[in-house]
């Protein structure tokens, strides 16, 4: 049974923004201080800072570098993997994303980017990405932009979803 305070909504309904594709430069053959996200950043524990290529600072790397909150959607991979999330928390400065990855951030007012990011990788959020992948490969699919919008959510009220958040994370700390 869920709380009456809480109310099903939509991941387009809480974003801060447009959710926008990245860019994949060519890497460099040295390091350069820029890098840019491969499909192996997005571990199923987080950011995995061994999933980074270094880039040249091109204008197009430096219109996509990361923010701290911002969150980050794998659109392309294999089935298991597709749709992976991550919040990013400035791990790595000067780091872009790929265009087979989704950005977007949730204005703060309506959720927290904690418990959103429990959310995102809730098993209902992401048996409902895998579902709507598709793709002409079997070995390689894809979510679309519109697909990531209507991601439904079910969510408490705000103060709720921090403390929920906070507690989550106490036994994350602790398993870990």
């Amino acid at each position: 049974m869920v709380p009456s305070s809480w109310k099903k909504s939509h991941l387009l309904d809480i974003l801060d923004g447009s959710i926008k594709n990245g860019y994949s430069p060519n890497p460099s053959e040295f390091e350069t201080g820029y890098w840019v996200l491969g499909l192996g950043a997005l571990g199923e524990e987080g950011f995995n800072i061994n999933g980074v290529k270094p880039v040249n600072p091109t204008e197009k790397v430096i219109k996509n570098l990361l923010q701290n909150g911002d969150f980050l959607v794998s659109r392309s991979n294999t089935p298991d993997k597709v749709g992976r999330s991550i919040l990013f928390k400035g791990e790595l400065l000067n780091c872009s994303y790929p265009d087979l990855m989704m950005r977007f951030r949730v204005n703060k007012n309506e959720s927290a980017p904690h418990f959103i990011e429990f959310l995102l990788k809730s098993n209902s959020v992401r048996s409902y990405l895998k579902n709507c992948a598709a793709g002409s490969s079997s070995s390689m699919v894809k979510i679309t932009k519109p697909i990531l919008e209507k991601t439904p959510l079910l969510l408490p009220p705000l103060l709720e979803q921090q403390k929920i958040a906070q507690i989550l994370s106490s036994w994350d700390k602790v398993i870990s």
